[in-house]
C-alpha cells in the first residue's frame, strides 16, 4: 500500500487507520442496488476475470471489485464526480444516469473526531463538497444537509482525520 502524506497524518491522529476496512458503497445511477448486484454477478461470470467497463472508465479510480467481481465504490482517496462514464461503459447497461445523482449510502460526521467540532479551524469537507451540503452551524460546527447531499464521498476523501464516514444505506435505496 502506498503511503501518502494525508495517510501518514491520519495514522498519527487516529491510530489503527491502516487496519480500518473500507466501506463498500453501492454504485451510482441505480435505484435498486440488490437488482444491480444480480446483473453485475452475471456480468462478472461472463468477463472471465477481465476488468468491467465501469471500473476501467472511472477517471477517479474509485470503482473496486468485491470477491465475486461485483463493482462498488471506495471513496477513501477520491469521490464520485457523477461524470457518467461508468454508466456509459457498463456492458449490460445496468447503470442509468436518468436515475439521478444519489448513491444508496449515508454520510456520518463523527463530532468527536472532527477538527472543527473540536475548535480547530478546518473546512476541508465543506470546501470539497460540490453540492454545498456541508454547512456550518456557527463557526465550528459542520453538519451534513441530507437533502442537498448526493453521497458522492468527496468530503470523506477530503477529511484529514477520517471524521466523516460513508456507509451503505440499509434497505439500499438512495
Amino acid at each position: 500500500m502506498e503511503c501518502t502524506r494525508r495517510d501518514l497524518f491520519r495514522g498519527m491522529i487516529r491510530p489503527g487507520f491502516w487496519q480500518q476496512s473500507r466501506a463498500r458503497i453501492p454504485m451510482p445511477y441505480t435505484d435498486d442496488p440488490a437488482a444491480l448486484r444480480t446483473v453485475c454477478l452475471a456480468c462478472a461470470a461472463a468477463r472471465n476475470g477481465a476488468a468491467p467497463g465501469c471500473q476501467t472508465a472511472c477517471g477517479e479510480s474509485i470503482v473496486r471489485l468485491d470477491d465475486a467481481g461485483v463493482p462498488y465504490l471506495d471513496v477513501s482517496q477520491a469521490g464520485c464526480t457523477y461524470c457518467g462514464d461508468c454508466a456509459a461503459a457498463c456492458g449490460p447497461a445496468a447503470l442509468d444516469t436518468d436515475v439521478g445523482r444519489r448513491i444508496a449510502a449515508d454520510i456520518i460526521l463523527a463530532r468527536g473526531g472532527c477538527l472543527a467540532w473540536n475548535r480547530t479551524m478546518c473546512i476541508q469537507c465543506a470546501d470539497r463538497c460540490p453540492d454545498r451540503a456541508v454547512v456550518f452551524a456557527g463557526l465550528w460546527n459542520p453538519v451534513v444537509d441530507d437533502e442537498a447531499c448526493t453521497r458522492c464521498g468527496l468530503c470523506v476523501a477530503a477529511c484529514p482525520v477520517d471524521a466523516i464516514e460513508i456507509t451503505a444505506r440499509v434497505g439500499g435505496r438512495p
